[in-house]
């Protein structure tokens, strides 16, 4: 075995001349969407405690439910001693869309469910972030899975905006 080389790897295919290049995989980007942007933020002028109230109430009109929760504060004091800015990571989810979205492709359930990410600022402000269901349905090919994603997307931003600001 050659040195630096792992006894995994394998060498790169080349082309014969003469042969066509392999097609590349072709990617859809749903109109509108800027795939740079992984994820979608908003702001309210409330601490956390009370953002979040807000942002549960605001999802359950979309037909959201949460989840999972995340409280990152008290999981970093008790794991490493340490005392951070309010912080908790939401993981909403329409059963509706998420069981289209898993009949398109199964796959898509480790992208579920949906996370949002909540922190407080220096100036007691909540920023909420989601995770772009556009930007996971562009991910997969698979036909029917843009449509459920473009509804959780429409969704979720509804409800976010009828609550807070985009950032």
């Amino acid at each position: 075995r050659r040195a630096g080389r792992s006894r995994y790897a394998r060498p790169t295919p080349r082309a014969r001349p003469g042969t066509p290049a392999p097609a590349q995989a072709a990617y859809y980007v749903p109109k509108g969407v800027n795939l740079m942007e992984p994820v979608l933020c908003y702001r309210l002028n409330s601490p956390l405690t009370e953002a979040e109230a807000t942002v549960r109430a605001a999802l359950q009109k979309e037909g959201f439910g949460i989840l999972t929760e995340v409280d990152v504060t008290a999981v970093l004091r008790a794991k490493l001693g340490v005392e951070t800015k309010p912080y908790k990571i939401l993981g909403a989810c329409n059963p509706a869309i998420a069981h289209r979205a898993m009949e398109a492709d199964p796959r898509v359930g480790a992208f579920l469910p949906c996370g949002l990410a909540l922190y407080e600022d220096a100036e007691g402000h909540t920023t909420v972030c989601l995770q772009n269901p556009d930007l996971i349905s562009a991910t997969f090919h698979t036909h029917g899975l843009e449509e459920a994603g473009n509804e959780a997307r429409e969704r979720l931003d509804s409800a976010l905006r009828s609550v807070a600001k985009p950032v």
